[in-house]
């Protein structure tokens, strides 16, 4: 249950990897965005999602519409390698052309087995506290922007992430509320020639959620939390926990194992994005702590000059 990334992703594997799997899709009530699919950045690294294409037999370069070495945070340029993705072309190429059904058509009492790739966990038992932000998003048309850029505000970051061709995702999200996302975008919009969507959503940015399997329900991407926090990069996660899934396909422990060795950081993280979303200091220990977990999965490579810097303008700032 899910089509995003996830979803797909996971579709696409288990017709590679265990064609003895007989899967049915369903996904969710259309999103109300004009590309059809949840609010996001469309951003990842370079080096997580060439590999999992790979992983699938596909070729990734078909995909990216644009690459960076680096982006820009509060004006500090910091090293990366980030790609800029064509996600709805992503889903339908790894669904290989067949439909979903609606939510109100799943019998789960059909079913062996049901995927929570909502992103919502729809299926698995809810956590007590769930932190969650509100995202607004245009795509535009919009000059003098090159390479991918972030500015930290009050109540959490507004972006601007160039798609090639003249145009860019330019967005925020806020702790507070859609409207007080809305404000910051419209911030960055004030130079756009021209507007060609707008699309709303929420992103859960609280960490890993266990569990990740109940009865005969697994999770995977944002279900489970494996979204990274401070950035709030998911799509490759998502794909990620798609593919240790299949790996551990008869092995829920394993499953839960491999996924927490590799996003349990996202429980730390959450905290430190909420830190900065409310104006409190950024702790050196921390940055350095999510410099050296975050980096393979972000794409981000902040060196520690660049951390320094980062510390001092959150810090200076009052906002």
């Amino acid at each position: 249950m899910g089509c995003g990334p996830g979803g797909s992703y996971l579709y696409r594997l288990l017709r590679e990897r265990r064609p003895e799997v007989v899967a049915d899709l369903f996904d969710e009530p259309w999103h109300g965005n004009r590309c059809g699919i949840k609010s996001c950045a469309w951003v990842v690294s370079f080096r997580e999602f060439s590999a999992l294409c790979s992983h699938a037999g596909i070729y990734p370069g078909q995909y990216i519409t644009g690459r960076s070495a680096q982006v820009i945070v509060n004006n500090i340029r910091i090293n990366a390698d980030i790609a800029l993705i064509d996600k709805p072309a992503l889903i339908a190429h790894l669904m290989g052309g067949n439909k979903a059904g609606g939510a109100g058509e799943l019998n789960v009492g059909l079913y062996d087995r049901i995927i929570d790739a909502t992103g919502r966990r729809a299926y698995l038992p809810a956590p007590a506290t769930l932190p969650i932000v509100d995202t607004a998003q245009v795509r535009c048309a919009i000059k003098d922007y090159t390479v991918p850029t972030a500015f930290i505000n009050k109540d959490g970051y507004s972006w601007l992430l160039p798609l090639g061709n003249g145009t860019a995702h330019v967005g925020a999200l806020s702790t507070r509320s859609t409207d007080a996302a809305k404000r910051e975008m419209e911030k960055l919009i004030v130079n756009a020639e021209s507007v060609e969507c707008t699309c709303y959503g929420r992103i859960r940015m609280g960490g890993v959620i266990t569990p990740f399997v109940s009865g005969n329900v697994w999770g995977l991407g944002e279900s489970i939390g494996v979204v990274d926090p401070v950035t709030g990069m998911g799509i490759t996660p998502a794909m990620d926990s798609a593919r240790i899934m299949v790996e551990h396909w008869h092995d829920p422990a394993g499953y839960e194992r491999e996924v927490l060795a590799k996003y349990a950081y996202t429980a730390r993280a959450s905290a430190v994005g909420r830190s900065l979303a409310i104006r409190k200091k950024l702790r050196i220990l921390d940055a350095l702590y999510l410099r050296r977990k975050a980096s393979k999965i972000t794409g981000i490579y902040p060196d520690v000059i660049s951390i320094i810097r980062l510390l001092l303008t959150t810090r200076k700032n009052r906002f």
